[in-house]
């Protein structure tokens, strides 16, 4: 039995969170970031199943979590050659760009 205190395991729409950060290099090299992060929330909320505007919520979320650890403990070591503005920049951009509904 696997206990969550957030109440994120096995949730699909916390896991499009996990995919876009993992992605975000790529992401970043297309020409407009905008639709590249739709696409890849539309491909995953067709594989994984979830509710699409409950997948990009949960995103918006994850991006201001990191913006708030980003401004209190530092960019962190996963990330490196980012600075603590360069994520806080990044990451508020994109959860700015998930606030809007398409």
């Amino acid at each position: 039995m696997t206990v969550d205190p957030k109440g994120c395991a096995g949730d699909p729409a916390y896991d499009a969170g996990t995919v876009i950060k993992a992605h975000l290099l790529f992401l970043l090299a297309e020409d407009d970031l905008d639709k590249a992060v739709r696409r890849s929330l539309d491909i995953f909320t067709g594989a994984a199943g979830p509710d699409r505007d409950r997948v990009r919520r949960r995103c918006q979320l994850r991006a201001v979590q990191t913006v708030f650890r980003a401004l209190r403990h530092g960019p962190g070591r996963e990330r490196p050659g980012l600075d603590r503005d360069g994520v806080v920049a990044l990451a508020g951009g994109l959860a700015g760009l998930l606030t809007e509904e398409v």
